[in-house]
């Protein structure tokens, strides 16, 4: 069905409909990518879900729980793990679909449960993960802004990350219990192919006002705030890594402070990758929040769609990062597969 048989729906006949109809040409172009997306998707998080957790192997080794940012960053691999699993599970639909044309009919009332527990757990992970990982950017900008503080030197301690790590999920949590307050499941009787006759069957129902609320709340906490605090922390960790830059060309620098900006460029690389996956998505959800239009949801719908498989993709950043720029998770990494053998690989300097 295309977007262009409701077009008389929400407009009048004596008006100029023309632009409607080159919006939803547009938004069924968008429904075909996103529906493609969607089918491929879940299989896209399986590789996913692999890469993180060797990353979550390799940041969970000894030699590697040596610093607040890289115990900080196993929380992000285990939400990042947590969301992918929910994407990856679509799988099973998929297949059930395409072997069954009747599957998943009718609903049961288990199964629509099942479903509002996922979508907690799936929004729950996904803010995690944001908030976790702009808590990281937010611990190094404090630390190289105020290097010789000790105050400010105790936050690359482990020790910091589990206020870090308890504090994000018991923040969230709260968060996406609350955006199912009002829902009701109710039964109804449902026709269909598969059921001439009728068959009962059980769905969520959600006052449209409690929904709309739930959904911008979600919106401005997931999106839209970290949104504007990504930059903010990109540009202060930029301004420190020129300054860096500039006193490594005054002097010798020690092993320690060259190890120190290592660091500095990694949390600035994570960050700004992170920001390039939140940023398309921050915006999608605030135009469906201020669009006032009914006829465009289903675009910005779609086009939330595309984005979040940018988002998946973004999960694989930190392994790439990492192992392009810390020398440290490079060593652990070919310890790992070398069975601990560590005689074996040069020792050097860890990140700091």
């Amino acid at each position: 069905m295309s977007y262009c048989d409701s077009v008389d729906y929400f407009y009048d006949e004596e008006e100029d409909n023309s632009t409607a109809l080159v919006l939803c040409q547009l938004t069924d172009k968008i429904s075909l990518v996103s529906m493609t997306l969607y089918m491929f998707s879940p299989f896209l998080s399986v590789l996913c879900i692999l890469i993180n957790i060797l990353h979550l192997i390799i940041l969970t080794r000894k030699s590697m729980r040596n610093t607040s940012i890289n115990v900080i960053m196993t929380a992000a691999a285990v939400s990042d793990i947590c969301y992918l699993l929910i994407v990856a599970s679509r799988i099973y639909l998929l297949i059930g679909m395409y072997t069954d044309p009747c599957f998943g009919s009718p609903v049961s009332y288990l199964s629509v449960v099942l479903d509002i527990i996922i979508e907690i757990l799936n929004d729950c992970s996904q803010r995690c993960s944001t908030w976790i990982s702009l808590s990281i950017a937010t611990i190094r900008t404090l630390v190289v802004r105020n290097p010789m503080d000790p105050k400010f030197e105790r936050l690359t301690k482990p020790y910091t990350a589990l206020f870090v790590i308890l504090g994000v999920p018991i923040s969230s949590l709260p968060f996406s219990l609350a955006f199912q307050i009002g829902i009701r499941i109710t039964k109804q009787k449902e026709f269909s192919e598969c059921y001439p006759k009728g068959v009962l069957t059980y769905i969520v129902d959600q006052k449209v006002s409690v929904k709309q609320l739930s959904s911008t709340v979600s919106a401005i906490i997931s999106n839209i705030i970290p949104c504007l605090l990504f930059p903010i922390f990109a540009g202060l960790l930029v301004k420190e890594m020129h300054k860096a830059t500039e006193n490594q060309r005054r002097l010798t620098s020690s092993k320690k402070t060259i190890d120190y900006n290592k660091t500095t460029r990694l949390v600035f690389y994570n960050t700004l990758f992170f920001f390039i996956s939140l940023f398309p998505l921050g915006v999608s959800r605030t135009l469906l929040l201020l669009s006032s239009t009914e006829f465009l949801w289903p675009m910005f719908i779609d086009l939330e769609s595309i984005v979040l498989v940018i988002f998946t993709l973004n999960t694989m950043s930190h392994f790439v990062i990492y192992m392009l720029m810390s020398s440290q998770y490079q060593n652990t990494t070919k310890e790992l597969f070398l069975c601990g053998d560590s005689h074996q690989v040069e020792q050097k300097a860890s990140i700091e």
